[in-house]
């Protein structure tokens, strides 16, 4: 948890200096801060951060604009919380539509974006984990279609035809139950 790369982008340095305190007494220390939605973009590509804290409203870029840019998908390996003083339906409702994972309000209090940082961060680590077993279980199933072909053909050259179809039946329960 505490070695994931948090981008924080607010235009109003107090905002970022109590958020940037308030997760390193975390223990989160790879921080880093923008000031406006082009900065963070600029920032976002080289940094990789694993979490936005993002405020809408802002100049040179918004926050909308940031995220539209973005383009946030499910699997990706990031996630975004938005802060701002918007409590329109509408802004919310816009948010949640480019995908963000949460909204909270300005002024927020400090305790509620400690806990959603954490949660949505577990949330990411644990996608990301269920992500390589699936990898990993692909790559085991293609290592054992190899093995099983792999078997056919030393079984074929070792045994009688009948022996041989006595085998594949064996093989093809074997495997059915297996992938039950």
């Amino acid at each position: 948890m505490l070695e994931n790369r948090i981008l924080i982008v607010d235009d109003d340095p107090d905002i970022t200096d109590i958020i940037s305190k308030t997760l390193s007494l975390d223990g989160f220390t790879n921080l880093n801060v923008a000031h406006n939605g082009e900065q963070a973009l600029e920032i976002f590509g080289h940094f990789g951060p694993d979490l936005v804290i993002l405020d809408l409203r802002m100049p040179v870029m918004t926050g909308y604009d940031f995220l539209k840019e973005v383009n946030l998908k499910p699997a990706d390996p990031y996630a975004v919380i938005v802060l701002s003083g918007e409590i329109h339906d509408e802004a919310i409702k816009q948010c949640y539509d480019l995908r963000i994972n949460a909204y909270l309000y300005k002024p927020f209090n400090l305790y509620a974006l400690r806990g959603i940082v954490k949660q949505t961060l577990a949330l990411k680590n644990v996608q990301a984990d269920l992500e390589e077993e699936i990898m990993r279980r692909k790559e085991l199933e293609k290592q054992l279609r190899e093995d099983r072909l792999h078997f056919m053909s030393l079984a074929k050259d070792k045994l009688t035809p009948g022996q041989q179809l006595e085998r594949m039946q064996e093989l093809v329960i074997m495997f059915e139950d297996k992938e039950n």
